[in-house]
C-alpha cells in the first residue's frame, strides 16, 4: 500500500504559485492558459488558490496551473518534484 500525502498546506501553495507567477499578472496567466490549453479561469480563483483561500484545490483547475508554469502538480502541492517530463 503506497504511504499518504500528508495534507495541502494550502498557505505554502499559495506561496509556490505567487513565486512561479513572479512578474506576470494574474490576467496574464490566466489568458495564456485559456489561449495554450483551451480552459477557462478567472483571475478570481488564481486569486483564491494564491491567497490560501480554498481547502481542496480543484485537480483541473492545478492541473492547468501546473502546465502553464512547466512544474509538476507534485510540487504545486508539495513543493517537491518541480520539473515537468511533458
Amino acid at each position: 500500500m503506497p504511504a499518504r500525502r500528508p495534507p495541502v498546506d494550502v498557505t505554502q501553495l499559495g506561496e509556490r504559485l505567487k513565486q512561479l507567477r513572479a512578474e506576470r499578472s494574474q490576467d496574464d496567466v490566466v489568458r495564456s492558459i485559456e489561449a495554450k490549453q483551451g480552459f477557462r479561469m478567472s483571475q478570481r480563483a488564481l486569486g483564491v488558490l494564491e491567497n490560501a483561500e480554498v481547502e481542496s484545490p480543484g485537480a483541473r483547475i492545478l492541473d492547468a496551473l501546473a502546465r502553464e508554469y512547466g512544474v509538476t502538480i507534485e510540487f504545486l502541492l508539495y513543493g517537491t518534484k518541480q520539473r515537468s517530463t511533458a
